[in-house]
């Protein structure tokens, strides 16, 4: 993974904003089955010194291409993480960190667990396969059979 790098030796006790975009490849996206592309990653992020820490605070987002659970059609959402927030031990001897790993894992937990086209999606008919939110099948749904139906036939009446 390339770098996200602070330069701890340019920071204060005053917040610095720093604000950009960044190539999906910095954060190693590739290797996260359930996103099929990802465009250039945005951030705005204070940064501020406070005693032997720093700290790193913000707004990081992406927009990432996933599957549909429901259908499987691929569709376009914005990964956003609002509330980033991050202290960073001052160590003696060390000039600069690297924060794209917690940016990178910040972003991988906003992934929804059941992506969704729209939450109207109606998904797949799970007799012929098609696309419900294109068109209607014409598929009877298959009486379901309880494995408690057996104990309807019993004869529990008494006989001597």
């Amino acid at each position: 993974m390339e770098s996200m790098q602070i330069n701890i030796a340019e920071l204060t006790a005053d917040p610095k904003l720093i604000e950009g975009e960044m190539e999906p490849e910095v954060f190693d996206f590739e290797g996260v089955e359930d996103i099929k592309g990802v465009l250039p990653l945005r951030f705005a992020l204070s940064l501020q010194v406070l005693g032997t820490e720093f700290l790193v605070q913000g707004k990081v987002e992406a927009d990432v291409g996933l599957d549909c659970v429901r259908c499987g059609e691929f569709f376009s959402t914005t990964l956003v993480d609002s509330s980033f927030l991050r202290g960073y031990e001052i160590e003696e001897g060390v000039d600069s960190i690297n924060i794209a790993p917690e940016v990178r894992e910040s972003v991988l937990l906003c992934l929804p667990n059941f992506p969704l086209c729209s939450e109207a999606c109606r998904g797949l008919c799970s007799i012929c396969g098609k696309d419900l939110n294109k068109e209607a099948c014409q598929c009877e749904e298959p009486e379901e059979k309880s494995p408690w139906d057996a104990l309807d036939t019993l004869d529990l009446s008494e006989s001597d």
